[in-house]
């Protein structure tokens, strides 16, 4: 599922929540992840990470259907699309069992040798682990909306954007989700770019965020 920025160009949702809203509170232990080492990806940011597991909750409720349908058409390649982009996901939240059901039915989708029966058997124990790892991620989700904060439109220099791309790029080689946002954050602040860089590092659409450093590229360069 490649996931595109929803938001318009003229605002960003804020991390923090609205007044007197925690968006920092986690359980000790939630069904399905690996709290300590999805913290760990995130340098401890325990927002960010409550962030990025409603973005999930919103984004991937459908996708089981998908799967399915393209299952029941022997559509092996619209499968392994949607199992990679999940399983990625996963890795990324550190949705252990989610992960681990992905990888089996990817490897046995891309296997010629693959009986149907093996892709059921695969899809069945996916959809179990998804189903739990959505009810974890919404039973975190704080119940007050986020607030809304305009965002400048305002130029980035040459120097600004240059150094916006070659940042993008290096977190992506290692896939850091964190890093994005923190070079958003120092070298683009409330500009539409930050917008757009951060919605699609919360969604990890690293090829939408990789065309979005070749626009810039382009722009700084004329």
């Amino acid at each position: 599922m490649n996931q595109q920025n929803r938001l318009s160009n003229d605002i960003a949702r804020s991390s923090e929540g609205s007044a007197g809203a925690r968006y920092d509170v986690l359980p000790a232990t939630l069904p399905g992840f690996d709290l300590a080492a999805g913290l760990q990806r995130l340098q401890g940011n325990r927002a960010l990470y409550i962030k990025l597991l409603g973005r999930f909750a919103g984004d991937y409720s459908g996708i089981v259907g998908e799967i399915e349908q393209a299952i029941e058409a022997g559509d092996r390649r619209q499968v392994h699309a949607l199992v990679h982009n999940l399983k990625g996901l996963a890795g990324n939240l550190s949705a252990t069992e989610l992960f681990a059901a992905a990888r089996a039915l990817d490897d046995a989708v891309k296997s010629d040798a693959a009986e149907p029966e093996r892709l059921h058997a695969g899809f069945s124990v996916l959809r179990a682990a998804l189903d739990e790892a959505l009810t974890s991620a919404r039973s975190v989700m704080p119940s007050d909306e986020p607030t809304v904060r305009q965002a400048a439109e305002v130029d980035l220099s040459k120097s600004q954007l240059l150094e916006l791309v070659r940042r993008i790029r290096e977190a992506i080689d290692l896939g850091d989700v964190m890093s994005i946002h923190e070079s958003a954050a120092a070298l683009a602040g409330d500009t539409l770019y930050a917008v757009r860089i951060g919605e699609l590092a919360d969604a990890f659409d690293f090829e939408g965020l990789l065309a979005l450093a070749d626009e810039m590229e382009q722009k700084a360069n004329r």
